[in-house]
């Protein structure tokens, strides 16, 4: 009923919140009305809208009921329409379209996947093995595309898991991205959320293992949680099973969508761990450098020593092959004939080392208790027949990921394991130095081979004594007996001669090799140091005669590597040396042989008489009551010097390095045994060792020697 309107009022409405809310007097204040609209609940009253006009008042309230009908009419009809469409749409697919649907589903086209090929060989030079592999499942890359439904990668990851508990199996496991949540047990500060999922499918994995799987699990989870990765479609990533060929092939019976491969990989026989180095994944760093080249970032690559040196001959060339996935990108077939591969893998090469295996492990177990290095190689081509570096690591612990806990005992360890001191160990020489002082003496003319020089046991240089070895002295003593029974102090006065000095003694020692890189071909070799007058570590210091007289027996700042004192030692065994190299051949799978031919590193230009006389002092430190006189061998003459060079610590590192046969060498060798006190004492029982082995094996492979003791061919 329209409440009766006095004519002709004039009246106010207003809109509030979008609506009419109210019909009020004319003479109402605005603010008057805002309070009343408050009061009737409008909470944007604040906000409002007046119109004034002559209306009827019952048309008004007409007017409104019509609109919020109209609205909610409206609004139905619309949702009505929406809902008929989704079900006519659904009743069209599963009705009428069932048959089409169900063909598109068993719809399946093929994908190539990447076929990695087995990893090339190291042997001794006798074809020993010095990195075997593991058989470990198939013979490719362990790889999978999975894409199911979450209730059915449940299934499979449970009963993955029971084979695995089952045969006692240690697993690594790369799952595809999943978008899962995360328990925060796992999640760490700043972590990625592709790296949290890839942490939660692992934990997925061992969740659904029985519990005796999850000890083993447990011991090892922190690695393997970090080295989870994401699996791109088109490229899966791999994942690795020290598992054997007879679960594969369980998996792969009860989890047909799993792509089963085998990975490369390598067990080390523990010996040259420096020399052969190991292998394993790469970093972002080398990636970036390696990707133009055919590889992925989870292809397993040689990272130290001989496997990264040859790496491109190891690790041979990937290939092709083609898998069938259906239109959820499950794999429903592998083909593995002939046929299907788009290119064949190729297996990498054969690297045939110079190593001598027997003499290797004899060398390793010279130094099993001490810290040093030796090495041995042929003067006559320069192939380095041993190479030990002690203490020494277990290259095995570096084929999957290293925990952060070994990984910091490796590098916190004050002996550095890590560290080939046969190439990267630099060292005082001490007395063995003196072979470079006596050449440039008698070259310079600065002493005569027979001048007599006499040592009372020490000399005097500005109130400073510098002493000699054995404190009652050697009495007057000429070259011959000088290098024979390494006097101190016939080479500090030799070293101070109008002809001699610092530069001299630079210019004879850089001529013989020392302080200079050899070239050898794997990484991590270091250049020493060798002074003169212009270049001493000390800056603002001006070079002394103390300084010339320390550097004529080794000490001061001279720097040097076993593997420089090895090539000196051949230069004067043969009057030359060859650049050091540790492989001898190449066998390509293609048949082709590649020979690694000598290369020339230096000549030693110096008279045939100071190279004679050098020969003989050489050999009489061994064989005539010299201070390598337990170096000797009964029936092989040996030659060669000693070495006692001092330290900050006090305690001497102990040097030998000679040669054998003393007509027609075949052996150098070079020993540096840390804090061992005497070079006489602590190395050249050791080289005799080396020496007496080396001929040893040589007869019993029914080689005949070159040379007698007596020197005769």
């Amino acid at each position: 009923v329209t409440p009766p309107r006095p004519p002709n009022l004039r009246t106010r409405y207003v809109e509030a919140d979008g609506k009419v809310a109210q019909l009020l007097p004319f003479p109402w204040s605005e603010h008057r009305i805002s309070e009343k609209l408050r009061k009737l609940g409008h909470e944007r009253a604040g906000k409002i809208r007046t119109i004034e006009k002559m209306k009827n008042i019952g048309r008004i309230y007409t007017t409104k009921t019509i609109s919020y009908s109209r609205r909610i009419t409206v609004l139905a009809i619309m949702m009505s329409i929406g809902f008929l469409s989704l079900w006519y749409r659904a009743g069209y697919l599963q009705i009428w379209q069932f048959d089409e649907s169900l063909k598109a589903a068993e719809q399946t086209h093929l994908r190539r996947v990447r076929s990695l090929p087995p990893r090339g060989l190291i042997t001794d030079r006798y074809g020993f093995a010095l990195d075997p592999h593991l058989s470990v499942g198939l013979r490719e890359p362990l790889h999978f595309v999975h894409r199911l439904p979450s209730n059915e990668v449940k299934g499979r990851l449970r009963l993955t898991g029971e084979v695995l508990a089952d045969n006692r199996s240690s697993y690594q496991i790369i799952y595809p991205q999943k978008r899962t949540e995360i328990p925060s047990a796992l999640c760490k500060k700043g972590e990625s959320a592709d790296l949290q999922r890839q942490r939660q499918a692992l934990m997925q994995v061992l969740k659904n293992a029985s519990p005796s799987l999850q000890v083993v699990a447990s011991a090892k989870q922190g690695a393997w949680l970090n080295n989870a990765q994401t699996t791109v479609a088109g490229n899966p990533t791999a994942s690795f099973f020290n598992i054997d060929e007879e679960i594969l092939a369980v998996i792969a019976q009860r989890a047909p969508d799993f792509l089963l491969l085998a990975p490369p990989k390598r067990v080390y026989a523990r010996i040259a761990p420096h020399v052969i180095g190991y292998i394993g994944k790469m970093d972002e760093s080398i990636f970036q450098r390696l990707k133009t080249e055919d590889y992925t970032k989870n292809d397993i690559i040689g990272r130290t020593g001989l496997e990264e040196a040859y790496e491109s001959y190891l690790r041979g060339r990937p290939g092709w092959r083609l898998v069938e996935v259906n239109v959820y990108e499950q794999v429903v077939k592998t083909y593995s004939q002939p046929s299907d591969y788009l290119s064949f893998p190729q297996r990498g090469a054969l690297v045939v080392s110079t190593l001598d295996a027997a003499l290797q492990r004899k060398a390793e177990e010279l130094l099993a208790d001490k810290v040093g290095a030796i090495i041995a190689l042929d003067p006559r081509n320069g192939e380095v027949l041993a190479m030990a570096s002690k203490p020494d690591f277990d290259p095995n612990l570096f084929i999957d990921s290293l925990d952060q806990n070994t990984w910091n005992r490796i590098i916190t360890d004050p002996d550095h394991p890590l560290q080939n001191r046969a190439i990267a160990g630099q060292y005082p020489l001490g007395s063995a130095f003196k072979i470079v002082t006596g050449t440039a003496g008698l070259e310079t003319g600065a002493i005569s081979p027979q001048e007599f020089i006499s040592c009372p046991g020490y000399f005097s240089l500005k109130g400073k004594r510098f002493r000699c070895w054995r404190e009652r002295g050697h009495g007057k003593v000429n070259f011959y007996e000088a290098m024979r029974n390494s006097c101190n102090v016939y080479f500090y006065k030799l070293s101070l001669r109008r002809a001699m000095g610092p530069d001299i003694l630079h210019h004879y020692a850089t001529k013989l090799g020392l302080g200079q890189l050899t070239g050898i071909d794997i990484s991590g070799e270091k250049r020493g140091f060798i002074p003169s007058s212009r270049d001493i570590p000390e800056k603002g210091r001006r070079w002394g005669a103390a300084d010339t007289v320390n550097m004529s027996i080794g000490q001061g700042n001279v720097l040097v590597t076993p593997l420089q004192v090895a090539n000196m030692m051949a230069l004067i065994a043969v009057g030359k040396n060859y650049k050091p190299h540790l492989v001898k051949k190449i066998e390509l799978v293609t048949g082709d042989i590649e020979v690694i031919q000598p290369e020339p590193l230096h000549t030693l230009n110096i008279s045939a008489k100071t190279l004679n006389l050098l020969r003989q002092s050489l050999r009489a430190v061994v064989n005539n009551y010299g201070t390598g006189a337990l170096a000797r061998l009964p029936d092989v003459v040996v030659a060669g010097k000693t070495g006692t060079a001092e330290t900050s610590s006090g305690e001497p590192h102990a040097w030998f390095t000679g040669y054998a046969p003393f007509t027609n060498p075949e052996i150098v060798v070079a020993i540096i045994v840390e804090h061992g006190v005497s070079g006489g004492k602590a190395a050249a029982p050791l080289a005799k060792e080396m020496f007496q082995t080396y001929f040893e094996n040589k007869r019993n492979r029914g080689e005949t020697l070159l040379a007698r003791k007596d020197g005769s061919d």
